[in-house]
């Protein structure tokens, strides 16, 4: 039975390849009624990197899933935090399967490095997936305990309670200490998150880009492009009859880092190393309980890369035309019944030269709009709606890799920006 959960994503292969392909051209705009301008380079608003001064607020940047030689990674925890470093990354997370050791290596320890360093597990079951973050060490072995069944192998159990889990995590939480649980790779063919909506609605976050690659991670299924429904939208759909949000965020899931010669080794290193992807929060300081508080909040978008272009999505609902005073997280609130024409832009920073890139807007899990690119540099993309209870509105950013990227266009997407909601309660 084991077997057959892994690996009934298989199945999903043609389907998979089809929609890949259909992912890589863009959309036409279509017969839309939202009124669109895009503004070239020079136009748009400035989008600083993430600040030097660690008490400013600002945009941070890090990788939110990775492993060392403390489970099934093959680098010690100083080689992998110094590929952070190298990456520019602002925050980290380690997140060994089912183990807290790492937080004891001496390499382990805030001060040593310029980057925040969180503390994490992977909550991993046969059935599922998840990563525990907390800016404080927390109690492991009580969630462990009391959540997990017996052993299948070194790294794995059988079971898990998803729902006591998350439920043993957020008690630890207080003043001093964020605790939060997010749902990995949850539409994997190999490792999909297969408990239920009921038994996980409590969860923070989503991880819905996993890795470098596409393959077998599947994460236009997980976070969705609005060609198919997806695991994000189909938690976003649920959570709004029940006030809920779920973050959507990205992990590079990275477990080799050496140059061996040959096998998942060589792929993984040369492929999908520490902070591919990226995810950008916006917080009021990189202390690690601000970045975990930004991540709560859904002020995220995830990149492709540390250097890759950059997007993110404001709203202007209150009619004030000089400012856009909603971003990506934030709720447009109304009262039942009724609706408002709101602003919305969507913002593009540094695109690839000569090559194929649109920014397409997802509304309510479905293409919305899109808007081609021509040029490289920083764009903006305006457009309005007339939104209701219920509405929630994302972008992504579509560009077709360089050939220095990855693996170019072979089991890369051509996904290279996307932006958590902006909501409408």
């Amino acid at each position: 039975m084991l077997i057959m959960r892994r690996y009934r994503g298989l199945c999903l292969l043609l389907v998979v390849v089809s929609l890949c392909l259909s992912a890589c051209k863009p959309d036409s705009a279509g017969d839309l009624s939202s009124a669109l301008a895009l503004q070239a380079a020079g136009e748009a608003e400035a989008m600083p990197e993430a600040d030097d001064a660690f008490s400013e607020p600002g945009w941070y940047k890090g990788d939110l899933h990775a492993h060392s030689t403390y489970s099934d990674g093959d680098s010690d925890v100083a080689t992998v935090l110094q590929l952070a470093e190298n990456a520019g990354l602002d925050f980290f997370v380690l997140t060994d399967h089912n183990t807290n050791a790492q937080w004891a290596d001496g390499a382990y320890a805030q001060g040593l490095y310029e980057l925040t360093l969180l503390y994490g597990v992977e909550w991993t079951t046969d059935a599922g997936h998840a990563n525990i973050w907390s800016d404080a060490p927390f109690d492991w072995p009580t969630i462990r305990d009391q959540s997990m069944g017996a052993p299948v192998d070194e790294w794995t159990m059988t079971g898990g309670d998803a729902a006591a889990a998350i439920d043993l995590a957020h008690a630890q939480a207080g003043v001093s200490r964020e605790v939060l649980f997010s749902l990995n790779h949850p539409s994997c063919a190999l490792y999909s998150w297969q408990y239920s909506y009921a038994d996980s609605l409590q969860a923070d976050c989503i991880e819905g880009w996993n890795a470098g690659y596409d393959w077998p991670n599947l994460n236009e299924l997980a976070m969705g492009d609005g060609l198919v429904p997806s695991f994000f939208d189909k938690y976003a759909q649920e959570g709004f009859k029940r006030g809920l949000k779920y973050a959507l965020v990205g992990g590079s899931d990275s477990h080799k880092h050496k140059a061996n010669l040959g096998g998942t080794s060589w792929f993984e290193t040369h492929f999908n190393n520490v902070g591919t992807p990226t995810t950008w929060v916006w917080a009021e300081s990189q202390a690690g309980a601000d970045i975990l508080r930004g991540l709560k909040a859904g002020h995220v978008f995830i990149s492709r890369s540390p250097r890759a272009p950059r997007l993110n999505l404001v709203a202007d609902a209150d009619a004030n035309a000089s400012d856009y005073e909603l971003m990506m997280g934030d709720t447009i609130k109304l009262a039942a019944g009724q609706s408002r024409t709101v602003r919305f832009k969507a913002r593009v920073f540094d695109a690839k030269p000569n090559v194929a890139s649109w920014v397409r807007v997802i509304k309510n899990g479905k293409p919305f709009l899109v808007a081609n690119l021509s040029l490289a540099g920083d764009y903006t993309v305006d457009f309005t709606d007339t939104v209701k209870p219920g509405d929630y509105y994302r972008a992504e950013l579509k560009q077709r890799p360089g050939a220095d990227e990855l693996l170019g266009n072979h089991l890369q997407s051509w996904t290279a920006a996307v932006t958590n909601p902006i909501y409408t309660w």
